[in-house]
């Protein structure tokens, strides 16, 4: 077995035709056109970036890392608007805890849950920012499940 052939073992026919380089480009740089983000575009999806990539489709599928790149997209946070670091795909897709937290929706901006959308991270960001303030927690009654206040 010559050298070359080693080392395309790992990336088959098979494995490179299961992802769509070109796809997944417009689909990163067209989130960020709609939303005007100053995330950098990119041009290719290749070496590390195309395995943080698989990696992350194989971890959550594919419709989460379309979340997750829309997510990014519409974060003020990520797009530098707070502070003026600007986040870029690989730090996005090669690592996974930033991976998760841009798709569990860390980096939401509050208009972005002005659809009128709950998940359960917002109850929990608004105590833990409570905390932060000296803020008491409001106390829990029956009635608070009864009207499926924390579903």
């Amino acid at each position: 077995m010559s050298h070359s052939e080693e080392s395309d073992a790992p990336t088959s026919p098979s494995k490179r035709e299961d992802f769509n380089q070109k796809e997944w480009v417009e689909c990163w740089n067209r989130a960020m056109e709609e939303n005007k983000a100053t995330i950098p575009r990119v041009s290719s999806i290749r070496s590390t970036r195309l395995a943080g990539f698989r990696a992350r489709i194989s971890e959550h599928g594919e419709e989460a890392v379309r979340r997750a790149i829309l997510n990014a997209a519409r974060s003020d946070f990520l797009n530098g608007r707070h502070n003026g670091w600007t986040a870029n795909i690989d730090w996005i897709m090669q690592h996974p805890n930033n991976f998760v937290k841009v798709l569990e929706g860390n980096y939401d901006n509050d208009k972005n849950k002005a659809s009128g959308t709950r998940d359960c991270n917002d109850d929990f960001n608004a105590r833990l920012l409570d905390k932060r303030r000296g803020v008491e927690p409001p106390h829990l009654t029956e009635k608070d499940f009864e009207n499926d206040r924390f579903i």
